[in-house]
């Protein structure tokens, strides 16, 4: 039971160090579940350096998907109404 505890405090240090990553599997296998994505241009997308991506509508997934098609970290601007709604 010792190394069971020892074996799962390391696990969770390992997550809360990596979370981006671990949520991005997160986010692609819910996007990937609910639906079925086809993403064209992901090339165009520089894995280093600034990039702005806008979606070309507004929806409550658009997050989503975007996190799962670009394969790096994201940051969102928003309108402080939609900030400020439960959940």
């Amino acid at each position: 039971t010792f190394l069971v505890l020892i074996s799962s405090l390391a696990t969770l240090i390992a997550i809360i160090l990596q979370l981006e990553p671990v949520l991005w599997k997160i986010c692609h296998w819910l996007g990937s579940l609910f639906n079925k994505l086809k993403i064209q241009g992901q090339e165009h997308i520089p894995r280093k350096g600034a990039a702005l991506i806008v979606a070309n509508h507004v929806s409550f997934i658009d997050w989503l998907m975007i996190t799962i098609a670009a394969r790096r970290p994201v940051r969102f601007v928003m309108h402080y109404t939609y900030f400020s709604l439960p959940g």
